[in-house]
């Protein structure tokens, strides 16, 4: 039986023990950088604004925001928040670009903003969310009665 020395032993380990910390470390630093931690790092937002929609116009308000999200190629999710009805959850995404918004405090009162989508990596240029922006409020401001707010 060949017998092996306790140090030698401990030795080994140590050395199993870096490999696997350097592996791990590797492993997560490429997770990090396909953005599969994307959801659970905050961001602040890029650019953001207020609509005001009367009641009777939320539905052509949602069709304005699917038109966008069409021409744009952002897939869209508008969902009820409340069982009532009256609040509802905006999603819009983009290759690089997300766009969120809800009317949680007021029914007629939707507050949206702009994120970059990844959270590492080179952001979207201020052009280019400024762009969105500029097109967002233009196709939103064709709905009746509605009103936009910048915010900061």
């Amino acid at each position: 039986m060949i017998k092996i020395k306790r140090k030698t032993i401990i030795m080994f380990a140590r050395v199993f023990v870096a490999i696997i910390i350097v592996f791990g470390i590797i492993i997560f630093s490429e997770m990090l950088k396909e953005g599969i931690f994307i959801n659970v790092i905050t961001r602040h937002a890029r650019a953001s604004f207020v609509v005001i929609v009367d009641l009777d116009q939320r539905d052509e308000f949602f069709d304005q925001l699917k038109r966008f999200a069409d021409t744009y190629n952002f897939s869209l999710h508008i969902g009820q928040t409340t069982p009532t009805g009256d609040t509802f959850a905006i999603e819009m995404t983009g290759e690089d670009v997300r766009i969120s918004g809800n009317n949680a405090l007021h029914p007629t009162r939707f507050e949206i903003a702009f994120y970059d989508k990844k959270y590492l990596g080179v952001p979207v240029s201020d052009e280019a969310i400024d762009s969105l922006l500029t097109d967002l409020k233009s196709i939103i401001s064709q709905t009746p009665n509605v009103r936009i707010f910048e915010t900061k």
